[in-house]
């Protein structure tokens, strides 16, 4: 999206501030109708575009027999009722060199239970259209996943950001159990990929998550993008503090401790 002068809109012009609305220009249109996501996502996504978002679809949710769900925590982060869920995943010491295969056997027990219980929608459905989508940051991430997943490969869709611009579906894990260091912490907090990734859900997302990813230094963050008008890192740090924010008050931020 550009300006009137043709100038790239910077990122950090999404985020906005309490009662403001995006204005970039004449020569540009914000959509107001959002026909993908529920109620609560669309909520969601006003602290980002503003409060002229509408959600053309508001009673959206996950259909689920949750009974049929014996795990207590699967069956909480599923909960059709709560549109974002916020997973800490506490991995300890040891199996710290092991932690894409300890994500997705977490992923693997989510979307089992999910497909488990997955009702029969009475409404016809696209027969290529993925059940549930699950995205990382990392190939080798998506790969650890591909592999526990290859039982309902037909079903579901892997990938990178990058791979799923334009995709939707109901349920979408994103997957960031990974560990940071000093040269990718601003590709793992970037704003748009954060954007992208929350957006692709109709229904509900589920977040995966390790404590530095929201623990990093973000006066660090501030010295590195005053050389540059660009200020993505701290953004994503925001909507990264609105996302763990969101789902503290709608107490669906969970634990899960790997053992």
């Amino acid at each position: 999206m550009r300006t009137e002068h043709n100038d790239a809109i910077s990122t950090r012009a999404f985020l906005l501030q309490k009662d403001s609305v995006n204005d970039f220009g004449p020569n540009t249109l914000q959509l107001k109708d959002n026909w993908r996501m529920n109620d609560e996502m669309n909520r969601f996504f006003k602290l980002v575009y503003g409060p002229d978002l509408i959600s053309r679809n508001p009673e959206r949710k996950l259909k689920l027999r949750e009974k049929d769900m014996k795990d207590d925590l699967v069956r909480s982060i599923l909960d059709p009722s709560r549109a974002i869920s916020l997973v800490n995943v506490q991995v300890p010491v040891y199996l710290m060199s092991q932690m894409q295969e300890v994500e997705a056997n977490i992923v693997r027990k989510l979307v089992d239970a999910y497909l488990g219980s997955l009702k029969e929608s009475p409404l016809p459905v696209r027969q290529d259209a993925p059940k549930v989508m699950v995205i990382a940051p990392y190939v080798k991430q998506c790969v650890a996943i591909k592999r526990r997943l290859n039982h309902v490969s037909a079903k579901i869709l892997v990938g990178t950001v990058d791979k799923m611009q334009g995709q939707e579906s109901d349920l979408i894990i994103a997957c960031y159990v990974c560990k940071l260091n000093d040269y990718r912490n601003d590709f793992l907090v970037d704003f748009r990929r954060w954007n992208v990734t929350l957006s692709r859900a109709k229904c509900k997302v589920v977040v995966l998550a390790i404590d530095s990813l929201f623990e990093q230094n973000v006066h660090k963050q501030i010295v590195k993008s005053l050389g540059s008008s660009n200020f993505e890192p701290v953004d994503g740090l925001a909507l990264l503090c609105l996302l763990k924010e969101w789902t503290t008050k709608r107490k669906s931020s969970h634990v899960w401790v790997v053992e």
